[in-house]
């Protein structure tokens, strides 16, 4: 393991977060040691409560899943595989995947794949952190999505998405300096999330070959579509390395457009919201003084319309359900 020194701390303040080597050649990831692979896959058991990082949606059972909440977009392009990213005091960081292809399981006995990824990181990371990466050997590249704990604390289970990537942009800043070389010529770099209304762009987009939809509330699994893939070419079996033959047509549903509205205690015309499996939306204001006297006159359930702001990442009440 390598920690940051005061120099390269200052490079990482700087914004040096990208080594300018990169290996042209095949990338030979190292396996672990059987004592690391024990106590990397016991430490996700214990900390982890869902080692599944993604459920499969197919365009025909997409709507009901995702019609309830706020999503981000991620694509893969190439062969990048997700898996977790594990640091762990006293050894080099892993790379661990559980979704392996029917030939990896049988080389692997049905065990996950763990590989040795030096990299440099600062002892707070190695207290315990894990990440959610993409790992693209051929394309040496891994791309750093999620983080689910963070010094041992499992903030995928208590934090949104947004604020975990408060602390991904931390990492970069402070506890990380990019080394390419040392990951045998493996460029690292960070995903960019996009909304929701860029899927149809990111699936015109011929190299792509899956799209995860990633929760913004805590604590939820996210989902992933194969798209750009010939029909019937591929099952969950068989990896992710789909091409492009004819692309299904997918409808991505709206958001909810009505909930059961709960007045906030103290707070005036603050109202949280649920949908119809009594899940909460978070909280929403009331901006219309008119709308207001209505709501406050109703003195049963309350169901109202409302609409998803993308600027301010939340729901709006616009009106009363009629």
């Amino acid at each position: 393991m390598t920690s940051i020194n005061d120099k390269e701390q200052e490079q990482v303040t700087q914004g040096v977060l990208q080594s300018s080597y990169r290996n042209t050649h095949a990338v030979n990831l190292k396996k672990a040691s059987p004592a690391i692979q024990q106590t990397t896959i016991e430490y996700l058991n214990n900390h982890c409560q869902d080692l599944v990082i993604a459920q499969r949606l197919t365009p025909d059972k997409a709507e009901k899943p995702l019609k309830n909440g706020s999503f981000f977009l991620t694509n893969y392009i190439g062969k990048a595989e997700p898996g977790f990213l594990v640091f762990l005091p006293k050894q080099y960081p892993t790379f661990v995947r559980f979704h392996l292809s029917k030939r990896e399981r049988e080389h692997t006995k049905g065990q996950p794949l763990v590989y040795i990824m030096r990299m440099r990181t600062s002892n707070v990371v190695n207290e315990g952190s894990v990440f959610v990466a993409a790992l693209d050997v051929n394309s040496h590249l891994m791309i750093l999505e999620d983080v689910y704990i963070w010094r041992n604390q499992n903030i995928f289970q208590t934090d949104s998405f947004s604020k975990r990537r408060l602390i991904m942009k931390e990492f970069v800043e402070k506890h990380w300096i990019p080394d390419s070389r040392l990951l045998g010529g493996i460029v690292t770099e960070v995903s960019q999330p996009k909304p929701l209304a860029s899927f149809k762009t990111l699936i015109e987009n011929k190299e792509s070959h899956r799209v995860d939809f990633v929760p913004e509330m805590a604590g939820r699994r996210r989902f992933y579509m194969l798209v750009n893939e010939t029909k019937g070419a591929l099952s969950t079996s068989d990896g992710y390395y789909g091409r492009v033959v004819n692309p299904q047509p997918v409808v991505i549903p709206q958001p909810v457009v009505e909930a059961r509205a709960v007045k906030v205690p103290l707070l005036p015309d603050v109202y949280e919201l649920f949908d119809n499996n009594n899940k909460s939306l978070g909280n929403a204001a009331i901006q219309q003084l008119e709308l207001s006297k209505k709501l406050k006159e109703i003195k049963d359930t309350i169901w109202v319309t409302i609409s998803y702001n993308e600027d301010f990442k939340r729901y709006e009440i616009t009106g009363l359900k009629i």
